[in-house]
């Protein structure tokens, strides 16, 4: 899971209590969680691997950084350069979006963009002007299904998740 989005880009930070309940449904059900982000994300990662068990290595260099993404089976994300390197390594992804338009992305048959329920009114905006925050509109149990959706299409059910 690439928890962050840089604080450049607040309205796609999915909020931290999202990624701790999501990592508490996965890590019973089996999955590997592993904690992907950088300088920005080390606070956070730090409290989610303490208070969830999930795995958590710190800030890397890109080249391993890269490889880490690579061992994974399905990588968790915002638009982040994580979600270039999945789709590069053509490793399945879980794209949480909101401020996008969907259509603008290509998985390659290899991922899910989860937005809120209804389309964001904040397009390309940092910060959502109207005050909605439509990021926290993305329910855990709709990335959980993503998650178990893709993983059922790998067919291996004791993923590594990043």
């Amino acid at each position: 899971m690439n928890v962050g989005a840089s604080p450049r880009w607040l309205a796609r930070i999915w909020p931290e209590e999202r990624w701790e309940q999501l990592t508490r449904r996965l890590l019973p059900a089996g999955y590997k969680v592993v904690l992907l982000g950088g300088p920005d994300e080390v606070a956070l990662n730090t409290r989610l691997a303490e208070k969830t068990g999930a795995l958590y290595c710190g800030i890397q260099p890109l080249e391993t950084f890269y490889a880490m993404v690579a061992r994974c089976r399905t990588v968790v994300t915002g638009v982040t350069i994580a979600l270039h390197l999945a789709i590069g390594q053509k490793i399945a992804v879980v794209l949480l979006n909101s401020i996008f338009n969907p259509r603008e992305f290509e998985l390659y048959g290899r991922g899910v963009v989860v937005g809120p329920p209804t389309p964001c009114d904040c397009y390309y905006d940092q910060v959502c002007r109207t005050g909605r925050e439509c990021i926290k509109e993305i329910t855990v149990e709709a990335v959980e299904a993503a998650v178990i959706k893709l993983q059922e299409t790998e067919s291996n059910v004791s993923a590594s998740i990043g």
